[in-house]
């Protein structure tokens, strides 16, 4: 794996990380709204493949923002609540992160 890869890999999966925790704070805080998507650690299933699921993971992602809209459709207050304050910022990390990835494998040739 080359070391760019492997930089990106280990950022995007801290931010993984990071949202892991902000989206547990929130659905325990508010457990009567929709849990917000799960995404899981880039590499760390069992394939030899360092980003195996990466199309899923993208989707994921995509998921990510368009649960913040909704979540902001139905409930504009959350806006000034620290614990979805810090969610909306870890899933922008995660999104920001993730597209970086797909960019790069883009410009190297790679496929979508």
């Amino acid at each position: 794996m080359s070391r760019p890869l492997h930089i990106g890999i280990s950022r995007l999966n801290r931010a993984i990380a990071e949202y892991s925790l902000a989206r547990l704070e929130f659905t325990i805080t508010y457990p009567e709204a929709p849990s917000p998507p799960l995404v899981h650690r880039v590499g760390s299933g069992a394939s030899p493949q360092p980003v195996s699921g990466w199309a899923q993971t993208m989707k994921r992602v995509a998921m990510l923002s368009r649960y913040i809209d909704d979540m902001r459709a139905a409930n504009i207050a959350l806006d000034r609540d620290p614990v979805f304050d810090r969610l909306v910022k870890a899933i922008r990390q995660v999104g920001m992160l993730a597209w970086n990835m797909e960019s790069m494998h883009r410009r190297s040739g790679g496929a979508g």
